[in-house]
């Protein structure tokens, strides 16, 4: 029996030091297998069978063959999303795809005790909120002063369009029209024509009920009581230093409902990075997140933004869903989640935190959750590499 091999577009994408990655997936029968490296450099191949279909015996069921192919285009979409394209030269010059809708890349934190090494004191320390990324592009027209005018569009983490929070994008463009009518900021000419706030939509006092603050951030047009959602802005996007940047916020937010600017101190050593990570956890946050003071804005995972949290926690694949038993039968009682140690793979049962309504209502649909990605807090490995008391915080459906 001859097998017919699938190939989709090859991948490509920048990287900051101008070399350019290449990415390509394959699927053979039930075998997705990605190959990926450098232009032209050594290429690593890893391989994946799909051993069984999905939602067998009901009408959407799925072969092997079928659930490969569905999984790799599911694989190469991500791929797209995240910022790599089907053309070299396009790559080669920093471009994007046209999936991606807008707004910037944003940067990304690293653990503190894995960079702790990179750190150069003072550093700006802040709160660690567990909400939903959100960038704020604010286009600024001068040619209307003395009146001032601005307009404001969202983003997501992946560069999708928000647009359910509708109050936060006018309270945005209301505040910096008053600041290019009174030209706070100095010269008109120096004011920047596009101004790109990175923040959390957030709700402190939802800060137990994350699936409900997302079922008001997720929708694609606003839902009742979708004005309790806030925008915390923690940073501008620049190549100024983040002291000055966020300077120049400092009063921006003062008389702002909805918009506020995240509590930010000063440390000058260790103890005093753990005296407000204590302070912040006392108030009921996540954790701090610790800034460089002295480096411009960096579009990917840096060691100028690090994030401190009791446990670890990462996002994990779900390849699998248990029903629980006694009292949870009816419910999810767990995800099994995909776990990589090392070159190799293992399982982890999760079992997810809150509350039991949510549970019920995943059960309604197992198979939604497969392939989905699940953030789970732990408390490091166990000798085979699982993870340590693993918890599950929270299902992570992109904005």
């Amino acid at each position: 029996m001859t097998t017919t091999a699938t190939q989709l577009p090859t991948l490509y994408k920048r990287n900051s030091n101008g070399s350019v990655n290449q990415w390509t997936i394959v699927v053979a029968d039930a075998t997705i297998t990605t190959t990926y490296g450098q232009v032209g450099g050594a290429m690593q191949t890893t391989s994946d069978t799909i051993a069984e279909g999905k939602n067998i015996g009901r009408s959407n069921a799925t072969t092997p063959q079928q659930q490969a192919q569905l999984e790799a285009t599911a694989q190469h979409e991500k791929k797209r999303k995240s910022g790599y394209v089907a053309d070299l030269a396009t790559a080669q010059q920093g471009g994007t795809d046209d999936i991606i809708e807008g707004g910037v890349p944003p940067m990304l934190a690293r653990v503190y005790e894995d960079r702790a090494d990179k750190v150069t004191f003072p550093v700006a320390v802040q709160p660690k909120l567990d909400g939903h990324r959100c960038i704020a592009v604010v286009e600024l027209d001068k040619r209307v002063l003395p009146l001032g005018s601005a307009s404001v569009s969202l983003w997501s983490r992946t560069r999708k369009r928000i647009r359910s929070v509708p109050h936060i994008e006018s309270e945005i463009a209301g505040i910096f029209a008053v600041l290019v009518a009174q030209d706070l900021y100095g010269t008109i000419a120096e004011l920047p024509d596009t101004i790109i706030l990175d923040g959390e939509l957030y709700q402190h006092s939802y800060r137990d009920r994350f699936e409900q603050l997302t079922s008001l951030i997720r929708p694609d047009e606003p839902r009742p009581g979708h004005e309790v959602v806030e925008y915390h802005v923690y940073d501008i996007v620049s190549q100024q230093p983040f002291f000055d940047r966020f300077r120049a916020l400092e009063h921006a937010f003062d008389t702002a409902k909805h918009i506020r600017l995240v509590e930010t101190h000063i440390a000058a050593n260790v103890d005093q990075i753990m005296g407000h990570y204590d302070y912040f956890r006392k108030a009921g946050y996540e954790g701090a997140m610790a800034r460089q003071l002295h480096l411009p804005y960096e579009h990917k995972r840096s060691d100028q933004l690090l994030k401190l949290k009791d446990f670890v926690d990462a996002e994990f694949k779900i390849v699998g869903v248990e029903e629980g038993r006694g009292k949870l039968k009816g419910h999810v009682g767990a995800f099994v989640c995909e776990v990589p140690v090392g070159d190799a793979m293992t399982t982890c049962a999760v079992k997810l935190a809150g509350d039991t309504s949510v549970l019920a209502q995943a059960w309604q649909q197992p198979d939604k959750w497969i392939g989905k990605m699940l953030t789970v807090k732990y408390q490091g490995r166990t000798a085979t590499g699982s993870l340590r008391f693993p918890v599950g915080l929270r299902l992570r459906e992109e904005v």
